[in-house]
């Protein structure tokens, strides 16, 4: 498992994470692993939420409704 700060790469650029918000952001992308022709985009991410906020009661809901509304 990655510890270090690295870059994902989405069908729309690039977001330098870490494991813990790919591993939380993961979830939302179960919804994606069910229509493979959608594309996974960076706003499926929970970097793109958070903008360097921390995390609150509406950061799933908003990840999930990213996600949600392109599948």
């Amino acid at each position: 498992m990655l510890h270090e700060p690295f870059i994902a790469v989405f069908d729309d650029g690039e977001i330098e994470t870490n494991h813990r918000e790919v591993l939380y952001s993961s979830y939302a992308w179960d919804f994606l692993r069910e229509d493979l022709d959608t594309p996974v985009l960076k706003k499926h991410h929970v970097a793109s939420i958070l903008n360097g906020k921390r995390l609150d009661s509406g950061t799933h809901l908003q990840l999930l409704a990213n996600v949600v509304w392109d599948v």
